[in-house]
């Protein structure tokens, strides 16, 4: 008997757009996989290095913002208090930089820790990263040390800038109903995506939204995206919202 073929091809697998770069893609991709979905890797925001600036020796405390900062900053001359602003940030923190407290969830928490409210007259470099909007590493957080009487040392260690426009992929996915969903980490990822695949608001905030911090919902509903899912564990989300083929 001659081989049965399918009358249509099967259907692909539901798409989930991952806008994150691509060296901090690996486990949400997997984890996406794993439960039937089809990653769409497409960085809404290129990370640039800049150069080394200088840390002042007489550092009382350091404090990263973000991930990206922590493995790009090589250990200290000597050992300081350090704070985290997220567990992905403390991960990628080694054992030269000890955490004098638990990772706190946001820069708010952070602020909101004892060890950080008599400042005064203490130096504290804070880690991050830049942008065109970002003149300075999480200016609020500096701002507040400031204001609490600390001598602030921002240091950049990177550069945000957004992608190249899309080639009209994703659009062309989103109107085949492939692609499904979007993910988003943070509020300048979110115009970054607008840019680069739908400047003229014709799909994208349609899409479910799934981000990971309430921040960042309250930045795409300003953006007006209709469907934002907000949990800590984007993948397990995405799985009860969307059914994979």
């Amino acid at each position: 008997m001659p081989p049965t073929h399918p009358t249509h091809p099967p259907t692909p697998s539901p798409a989930v757009w991952i806008s994150r770069p691509l060296h901090r893609v690996g486990a949400l991709a997997d984890e996406l996989e794993m439960r039937g979905f089809q990653p769409i890797l497409r960085p809404a925001i290129v990370i640039r290095d800049l150069p080394a600036p200088p840390v002042p020796d007489d550092i009382h405390a350091a404090v990263f913002v973000s991930a990206e900062a922590a493995t790009r900053q090589p250990p200290l001359q000597i050992s300081i208090p350090t704070f985290a602003v997220g567990q992905a940030v403390a991960n990628a923190l080694n054992s030269a930089f000890p955490l004098a407290a638990p990772p706190a969830r946001d820069a708010e928490n952070l602020l909101a820790l004892p060890a950080l409210q008599n400042v005064a007259g203490k130096n504290i470099a804070v880690f991050g990263g830049i942008s065109a909007d970002t003149p300075t590493p999480s200016p609020p957080l500096c701002a507040e040390l400031v204001r609490r009487g600390a001598r602030v040392f921002p240091v950049a260690k990177y550069r945000r800038e957004p992608a190249p426009a899309d080639n009209g992929e994703l659009a062309r996915l989103a109107q085949r109903g492939i692609l499904r969903a979007a993910t988003a980490f943070s509020a300048e990822t979110l115009r970054a995506m607008a840019s680069m695949a739908d400047p003229e608001n014709r799909w994208l905030c349609k899409l479910p939204l799934f981000v990971h911090h309430p921040a960042v919902a309250e930045s795409a509903a300003q953006m007006h995206f209709s469907d934002i899912i907000t949990d800590e564990n984007i993948a397990d989300a995405v799985a009860r919202k969307i059914q994979p083929e």
